[in-house]
């Protein structure tokens, strides 16, 4: 899996890119055909300090595009609960994908 990490507004110190590569890294136990993964950390300069930084995650398994994003005051926070998300998306793609595959039909 090719692994693209980019970031706006903030430092990428190599403790936040270990931390996502371990995180989204793990994408591919749920599903192995994934290609290439996309992360974007934004810091943007709101008012809200729960909406502080914003982290965008983009999958591509074979040709489907999955996407999730989030936002929280913390940047690991923000992380953690966009990866919460695409595991469930990644899930959910697997299942349509093992039911297709049993040839089941509903007539």
């Amino acid at each position: 899996m090719d692994l693209q990490i980019a970031s706006k507004n903030i430092n990428m110190t190599p403790a936040l890119r270990q931390y996502v590569e371990r995180k989204i890294g793990k994408f591919t136990r749920h599903l192995p055909s994934i290609l290439e993964s996309k992360v974007e950390i934004t810091a943007e300069g709101t008012k809200s300090p729960q909406q502080r930084f914003l982290v965008r995650v983009t999958v591509n398994p074979k040709g489907t595009v999955l996407h999730g994003e989030e936002r929280a005051d913390d940047v690991f926070a923000a992380i953690d609960r966009v990866a919460d998300v695409m595991t469930r998306q990644l899930e959910h793609f697997k299942g349509k994908l093992y039911e297709k595959g049993r040839g089941t039909s509903f007539i």
